[in-house]
């Protein structure tokens, strides 16, 4: 049981770097440049930026070996790791294509500009897919809260967390995301999806382990 609250106050923390560095992103994708080379540089600035709190995220996530072989809380685990390391890759991969726009000038550029093209879309196609790991990883880790082995009624209506613990849960997920959704939504990142389906589960019909 320590195992599971253990990792979910890990991947809120984690979550949360997570979620900056896509805002980051996103928020400089919005924004107007004067000039392609100051778009791009921008980017670069802000991709290095993201990689270093990815770097944190994957540091905040417990070892492997902190669970049980073929358990759902270790599978969770991998997952997020599996994400996390797709997504350093991507961004990786994204700077140094802007690096080599930037450095090209004239009829080197144009030269290159196929190539230039084929890369980007394989590599937005590599951090759509990134992104998108996030969803599998998240449902494993609700599967790791509820009590798959407590049948009630013929359904399964309990978490494996005491009162106490959900509520400890719940409120580290205050302080880290204020005012966070319950609910996934289209307009919210994959990051802020992760933590309202969380959220969700922790505050829906699901009762406490100490509640009959």
């Amino acid at each position: 049981m320590a195992d599971v609250v253990d990792l979910v106050k890990k991947w809120v923390a984690a979550t949360r770097e997570l979620a900056d560095a896509s805002a980051a992103i996103d928020a400089d994708r919005d924004r107007k440049s004067t000039s392609p080379n100051g778009a791009l540089r921008s980017q670069i600035v802000v991709n290095r930026s993201a990689l270093k709190r990815i770097d944190a995220a994957a540091a905040l996530l417990p070892e492997e070996s902190r669970f049980q072989p073929n358990s759902t809380e270790r599978e969770a685990n991998t997952n997020y790791r599996s994400a996390l390391v797709s997504l350093r890759h991507g961004l990786e991969a994204q700077t140094s294509i802007n690096e080599r726009m930037v450095s090209l000038e004239g009829l080197d550029f144009i030269m290159a500009s196929g190539e230039i093209m084929e890369q980007i879309l394989k590599t937005r196609g590599e951090l759509d897919a990134a992104w998108a790991a996030l969803a599998p990883a998240t449902h494993l880790m609700t599967a790791s809260l509820v009590d798959v082995e407590r049948v009630t009624d013929g359904t399964l209506q309990h978490l494996r967390l005491t009162t106490s613990q959900r509520q400890a849960l719940l409120d580290d997920i205050e302080r880290a995301f204020p005012k966070a959704p319950s609910r996934v939504a289209a307009t919210l990142s994959g990051p802020l999806n992760a933590i309202a389906v969380i959220k969700n589960v922790l505050t829906g019909p699901y009762r406490p382990a100490d509640v009959r």
